[in-house]
């Protein structure tokens, strides 16, 4: 089916929405960063930094993209599951941006991989992974 052609009277022109007086301002204030929160940053970066050298490759290889060389790390349980295991390297993979990037944006393809969890890593003797992925992934928990 052809479609005429649309008829103006004149050129399109741009309403004065996107104009601003000024910078943007903040409304609120941030919130300061405890010690402990800080202390616990900056143990991660250079923990980090040390695991990246001694790990140098990607060890997610999602696909033919991977560009094979570590320079992210991947928490196999989100940090916001555990906070203070941030600093825990069996819970870590060195992983390139690419394959973080899939992984992140594709979780469900990634659970089917094994990439979440203690597929890539071995479980902590006391068991504390794999608590941690049965509260992440909402399975009941053992009773005591």
């Amino acid at each position: 089916m052809k479609r005429s052609e649309l008829k103006r009277s004149g050129p399109l022109k741009r309403s004065g929405g996107l104009r601003r007086s000024g910078p943007l301002k903040r409304t609120s204030k941030l919130a300061a960063r405890s010690a402990k929160t800080a202390d616990r940053d900056r143990r991660y970066y250079e923990q980090r930094d040390d695991y990246l050298a001694r790990n140098p490759e990607c060890q997610i290889r999602w696909d033919s993209d991977c560009t094979r060389w570590a320079t992210e790390i991947d928490h196999a349980v989100n940090r916001g599951v555990d906070p203070p295991g941030v600093l825990d390297e069996t819970n870590w993979n060195g992983t390139c941006w690419h394959c973080h990037h899939m992984k992140t944006n594709n979780p469900g393809l990634a659970r089917q991989r094994g990439l979440y969890g203690r597929e890539l890593r071995p479980e902590r003797p006391d068991g504390h992974l794999d608590k941690l992925i049965r509260s992440a992934n909402g399975d009941e928990m053992d009773a005591p």
